[in-house]
């Protein structure tokens, strides 16, 4: 082969390694791991994102949605941390149940989701409903349906900022508002504002949603470190984690040590699937959002421990 061929050959081929490597970068088959059943909305949410997942990858691949163990997702959590190989084939849906029950120290919760490689998110505004005109001073009953569950760092956020408040333990913190019996709850969800007008009471504080504080959905509603700037690092790390699993609804994730091509292909995809459910609820978040979301999800050890410390104290309850 002449010399100016042999050259044009490795000109031409150099110049599709790129796309070779892009093509090679995420495989023909992978399988995305949910919470169950199969039943709920959750899992359709996941099933769309899936989908637009799959084919929006430079090489479409056929991405199965299945539903493991239950709604909480912490079965489906100590799966993939077990059996999850770093080889693009294998994802998963964390639920906000199982972020929170790693940040309780529960012990079912076998893994951590701090190293694992966020790709995208689902997640709705938080924001702590309170009943307007209420006496100066008063202390505020709390509802909450539970300890364990998110809605207790509406709780946190109240201690933190001074301000006295009573749980009120309800299965339904809503309904426990519109009986009467609450003053007061975390509610998540899209159209908070309206929602709270509807319910004769205005939106305290927000949690946040990104690294420029408010949530754009809210932007008239502070967050709880706007109201008290001089809560501790510690503390606002831990109340931060809460709010997170309130807002959160999946937040899908690589296994760590995936290669970088894969990660940048899948979050590449994850940018254009999500323009493809935004008019969906709950909001669909791109890599970068889903990192930093990642983060407030997984505090330091100081901070998982300020959480479950002050749990011990107000309600005399710690995970099994």
């Amino acid at each position: 082969m002449p010399p100016s061929l042999r050259f044009a050959r490795r000109t031409i081929l150099a110049s599709l390694a790129p796309f070779g490597a892009a093509l090679a970068s995420n495989p023909e088959t992978a399988s995305l791991l949910v919470p169950g059943p199969e039943a709920g909305a959750q899992f359709r949410w996941l099933l769309r994102l899936g989908a637009g997942l799959g084919r929006a990858l430079p090489q479409a691949t056929a991405l199965r949605v299945l539903a493991v163990g239950g709604p909480d997702g912490v079965t489906a959590a100590n799966r993939f941390a077990t059996e999850a190989i770093p080889d693009g084939q294998h994802l998963l849906a964390l639920a906000p149940g199982a972020a929170q029950a790693r940040l309780l120290g529960d012990s079912r919760a076998r893994y951590d989701p701090a190293p694992w490689l966020a790709i995208c998110a689902l997640a709705q505004p938080a924001a702590l409903v309170l009943r307007s005109g209420l006496p100066r001073g008063a202390a505020l009953r709390m509802a909450i349906a539970g300890p364990d569950a998110p809605g207790a760092a509406g709780l946190l956020a109240l201690d933190l900022l001074g301000i006295p408040a009573t749980p009120v333990i309800a299965p339904a913190p809503e309904a426990a508002y519109r009986d009467g019996a609450a003053d007061a709850f975390l509610a998540s969800g899209p159209n908070l504002a309206a929602m709270a007008q509807g319910l004769g009471a205005t939106l305290a504080f927000a949690a946040e949603a990104g690294a420029s504080g408010r949530d754009a959905a809210l932007p008239e509603t502070p967050t709880p470190m706007e109201l008290h700037p001089e809560i501790t690092a510690t503390a606002r790390s831990a109340l931060r984690a809460g709010l997170a699993a309130c807002r959160l609804r999946a937040l899908v994730v690589l296994p760590s040590l995936t290669p970088a091509d894969t990660l940048a292909a899948f979050r590449h995809a994850a940018g254009r699937a999500v323009e493809d459910v935004v008019e969906d609820q709950p909001r669909p978040l791109p890599a970068a959002e889903a990192v930093h979301l990642q983060g407030q999800l997984c505090p330091g050890p100081e901070a998982a421990a300020y959480y479950r410390e002050w749990l011990q104290r107000r309600f005399n309850w710690r995970a099994a």
